[in-house]
């Protein structure tokens, strides 16, 4: 990712009213996929499901966000206190795949009983397989396309880029941003 391709990120230190909205507590490690830039940041502790804070109007704010180049695992722990880091607000219009962080307490009222259904699908140049969760009695695309969701979970999740160099790894949740959606087959 350029340098004016960070500057694009809105950072609430400049802008003093979402400085009180910058999330306390233990910061989990998140993973953005973009247009342009495969990127690592960290994430406030949730309430609920990232999949429904990348749905709602409000805010997302991520801390420390960087260009993933050779992550290591030190990349990926929980910060437990922010120290003056550096937030932004990454356009969600760019993002194509976001790894969310794990639960830190999976509430099971969160858990919502559907049918799991195979699917695979093309975002962007990734080819993303894996399993959607889709209401009974609806039909794979019908609820991908039609949901009314932008972002839409899998999980036990496939990311593979076919270009050169090609690559692939796995992840148990993957968040699609359907806008970029090119392709899907579905088993049904």
């Amino acid at each position: 990712m350029s340098l004016l391709s960070l500057a694009r990120l809105r950072t609430p230190a400049a802008d003093t009213s979402t400085t009180a909205d910058v999330p306390s507590g233990p910061l989990l490690p998140i993973e953005l996929y973009t247009v342009d830039a495969h990127l690592l940041g960290w994430i406030g502790p949730l309430a609920g499901r990232t999949s429904d804070q990348l749905n709602s109007p409000e805010p997302l704010l991520l801390a420390e966000l960087h260009q993933a180049t050779g992550a290591t695992d030190a990349d990926r722990e929980i910060i437990e206190v922010d120290h003056g880091l550096a937030w932004s607000e990454p356009d969600r219009g760019e993002m194509l795949l976001v790894v969310p962080p794990p639960l830190l307490a999976p509430n099971r009222h969160l858990r919502l009983h559907r049918r799991l259904e195979e699917v695979s699908l093309d975002v962007g140049p990734y080819t993303v397989n894996g399993l959607v969760h889709i209401r009974p009695g609806s039909q794979v695309a019908d609820f991908i396309l039609h949901s009314g969701r932008r972002f839409l979970p899998m999980t036990r999740v496939e990311i593979r880029q076919d270009a050169d160099p090609s690559w692939w790894r796995s992840a148990s949740v993957v968040i699609v941003n359907t806008a970029f959606l090119s392709w899907l087959s579905g088993s049904r």
